[in-house]
């Protein structure tokens, strides 16, 4: 037998080989399905879309960060947990907190498309840019790796993402604080409104007999009784847009300088006139004015 025929035989015999191992494998897999078995990790990624598949694995990486012993939070200012002196650093025109956090960005692209994000220092939210409208759920996932990114994780305050019950963020316990005090203020005007009502001079109508009814204990909607804790903080996310009205190169804002008008000779020819807008007419009479007083001068002299 020749070398040819050698090799084509063998060829023939790898071939059927090959055949035979796919089938009966092909074989196996569908005997096993019909008995039921399925494969745990195929059905776990057939049942994720690609949006959950995204959310899960900023939500893995933010939760593995509180493991860490790195400090998450170095690029925040200690002005900044402090409101009142937060409010008064930004009621100054120029001040850094504003452009400096602004020009701290993340251009991130999602299941849902392409999206610019910052946050905002003065309305305490994470501002962003986009072409699509946007989930909270996507927009927090952004906001995850934002404040990773730019160790500012104290800016996340959104409370389902904790796990850890011990971490305490201070903001998320500031904001809580309002909650508490708006809460309290709007009970008491609520009980001052009803207090006022009845004590207020209406007319008292005669009560005629009715059938008796069962008195069914009647409480105000406000003044139910609510519990703060009940309420969970959340981000603020912030539209400003699209994506084309998102300028990467931020102008520099330098201060105006204030230039202050000096007299000069022409308007101290006049006296005070600094204030006055002077014409060409008015210039020649008060021109000829000093002219004529200057000649009367020099006559009373000779």
């Amino acid at each position: 037998m020749s070398t040819l025929n050698l090799v084509s035989v063998w060829s023939g015999i790898l071939y059927y080989c090959r055949f035979l191992y796919a089938f009966l494998r092909c074989r196996f897999y569908v005997g096993l399905m019909y008995l039921g078995w399925k494969s745990p990790v195929s059905v776990v990624e057939r049942d994720k879309n690609p949006t959950e598949i995204y959310i899960d694995a900023a939500r893995e990486r933010f939760r593995d960060s509180f493991t860490k012993v790195d400090d998450f939070n170095r690029n925040i200012e200690s002005i900044v947990y402090v409101p009142d002196k937060l409010s008064e650093a930004l009621s100054v025109e120029d001040n850094l907190l504003v452009p400096t956090w602004k020009r701290r960005i993340i251009y991130e692209s999602t299941p849902r498309g392409n999206i610019i994000m910052f946050y905002d220092i003065a309305k305490q939210g994470f501002a962003y840019f986009s072409d699509q409208s946007m989930t909270y759920t996507i927009l927090n996932a952004v906001a995850m790796k934002y404040v990773l990114i730019y160790y500012c994780r104290d800016f996340f305050v959104d409370e389902t993402e904790f796990v850890d019950e011990g971490v305490a963020n201070p903001f998320v316990v500031a904001q809580r604080g309002d909650l508490l005090n708006e809460t309290a203020k709007k009970r008491e005007h609520q009980q001052k409104l009803m207090q006022d009502t009845k004590n207020s001079s209406f007319a008292k109508l005669k009560k005629y007999p009715t059938k008796p009814l069962e008195p069914k204990p009647l409480e105000p909607k406000s003044l139910k009784s609510e519990t703060v804790d009940a309420i969970v903080i959340q981000n603020r996310f912030i539209y400003l847009g699209k994506l084309i009205n998102f300028s990467f190169i931020q102008p520099i804002h330098s201060r105006r300088k204030i230039v202050r008008r000096t007299p000069t000779m022409y308007d101290t020819m006049f006296g005070d006139v600094s204030n006055e807008r002077v014409n060409y007419k008015l210039f020649k009479e008060r021109l000829a004015a000093i002219q004529s007083t200057q000649a009367s001068g020099f006559e009373d002299e000779s």
